[in-house]
């Protein structure tokens, strides 16, 4: 694949983390598909862990102002954020 290729399998990808869409995700991801998070710890059923994910975190999405991305958050994930977000 060229790069352009694996561009707009990433945004795909994203599309549809974005629309909440867990089936054509998990057909999106390779048998032995993983996720690393910001700990370090490694997630092998990704299946269940976008199903937790979409549930956790209901409001996701990327803001995008004039045709440019104004904002990407990911909250770490403690107690206090937890809190802010309503989550608890």
């Amino acid at each position: 694949m060229d790069a352009f290729d694996v561009m707009m399998v990433v945004l795909r990808f994203n599309e549809r983390i974005n629309a909440r869409d867990l089936e054509r995700l998990v057909r999106m991801m390779a048998p032995d598909h993983f996720f690393i998070d910001s700990e370090g710890e490694r997630d092998d059923d990704m299946e269940k862990g976008w199903r937790g994910f979409f549930a956790s975190f209901p409001d996701y999405s990327a803001r995008v102002r004039d045709g440019l991305v104004s904002e990407w958050r990911v909250y770490k994930d403690t107690p206090e954020n937890r809190r802010i977000l309503g989550l608890e």
